[in-house]
């Protein structure tokens, strides 16, 4: 079928409405490659590009060319899905796992502008930013970029990396269409919005190949499986999740995650009923000053560039409240003859602020402090704010309240 498909855009070509015809594999993995191996079926339709050729593509949407007998498949990986807070540094794929809250997510201005079917493929939880939220897809369609014709998730995950994905499909109704306009999901496929795919039992599809391919790559192996104590091989042995009532170690990361993700639903539930509580408990004032509560975190040179005094300093001169939380200062061997450049030690600190006027001037001072960061290159430091870290108790720097 996809042989056919690929056949028929070749010999007639797509309508200029919907060309040229980009489908963006997001991620790197099995998942991604099983994606790129059943694109490829198209034929000599397909034509790989990198992420830096989106922008020209766009360039000819609606006009009449070759573009209009091709697909073009681009993948893309971390690095395109965010980039680090801290102005001028570079992307570390390390530390952004490491420390997802010191990246910003740049997908949605940089890729999605570009792409006419998504295909997520990679892991996600709610440590990282999502890929596509609803609030940038309806920006996106609100500025009158209507290019992203579907998403194909075939991670399946709901509420996840594409927010708009708002529930699953099954084989007998793959599609729904979700309106960013109106957030809503609708059946009808002709109405206005995205095409959305979320089927979370795909192979069930091909039931007779699945298991044709599965069986043949099963084959090898089932006599030690078969046989009670007998060593595995080094395939066998890589593709054991748990044993014994235990994750293998290559898979302890799981319980890690299970936790984290029990932790941030429970942390997301005590905070929409903190959320009821207080719209039926604060006055207009207090109100305010919760609205213009955050928790900040300040990393880098702090103490060797004067950075923190600096920062607390923007913060006092707004009127502002603030709490250090925690301070770990990491202090760098220093002769007093090298640049401070050299240094490569960083500190943090966590600290709490409030501006009883409310938001609006809460986001004055972080575009401040984010513009102090950028004018001392030589503190290295980014600021992140991370507005569910008290889980909306801000009693350090509100008087007399627990929320």
């Amino acid at each position: 079928a996809l042989r056919a498909a690929g056949e028929q855009v070749a010999r007639a070509g797509l309508p200029a409405e919907y060309s040229p015809l980009v489908v963006c594999v997001a991620g790197t993995g099995n998942v991604s490659r099983g994606a790129l191996d059943a694109l490829d079926s198209l034929g000599e339709v397909v034509e790989r590009v990198a992420p830096s050729e989106l922008a020209r593509l766009s360039a000819l949407a609606g006009t009449a060319g070759e573009h209009q007998h091709k697909v073009y498949v681009c993948v893309t990986g971390a690095q395109d899905f965010v980039r680090p807070a801290r102005p001028g540094a570079a992307f570390d794929r390390a530390e952004y796992y490491a420390n997802p809250e010191e990246y910003v997510p740049c997908f949605h201005e940089t890729i999605a502008p570009h792409v006419s079917l998504l295909v997520p493929t990679m892991y996600w939880d709610r440590r990282f930013p999502r890929l596509l939220s609803t609030d940038q897809l309806q920006s996106l369609r609100a500025s009158g970029n209507k290019r992203l014709l579907a998403v194909a998730d075939l991670t399946c995950d709901v509420d996840g990396a594409v927010e708009p994905l708002v529930r699953s499909t099954t084989i007998d109704e793959p599609f729904f269409v979700y309106d960013p306009a109106t957030r809503t999901e609708q059946a009808d496929l002709d109405g206005p919005g995205v095409l959305m795919l979320g089927v979370d039992i795909l192979p069930a599809e091909l039931p007779r190949e699945a298991s044709a391919h599965f069986a043949q790559a099963l084959l090898p192996f089932l006599d030690a499986l078969a046989t009670p104590g007998a060593p595995l091989s080094a395939e066998l042995s890589a593709a054991t999740i748990a044993e014994a009532g235990a994750l293998a170690p290559a898979y302890g990361y799981i319980g890690a995650l299970r936790e984290a993700r029990e932790r941030d639903e429970e942390s997301q539930r005590a905070l929409s009923g903190r959320d009821a509580a207080l719209r039926h408990h604060l006055s207009e004032a207090e109100a305010r000053a919760v609205a213009g509560s955050t928790v900040l975190r300040l990393n880098g040179h702090l103490f060797d560039s004067g950075l923190i005094n600096a920062a607390l300093d923007v913060v006092e001169a707004a009127g502002g409240r603030f709490d250090l939380l925690e301070v770990t200062v990491r202090p760098n061997e220093s002769t007093g003859r090298e640049p401070a450049s050299s240094l490569r030690q960083k500190s943090s600190a966590l600290m709490q602020l409030t501006l009883d006027a409310g938001r609006a001037p809460l986001d004055a001072v972080l575009s401040q402090l984010q513009a102090l960061a950028a004018r001392m290159p030589l503190a290295e430091a980014s600021v992140v704010e991370l507005p569910e870290h008290c889980g909306g108790v801000y009693d350090r720097t509100i008087p007399g309240s627990a929320g």
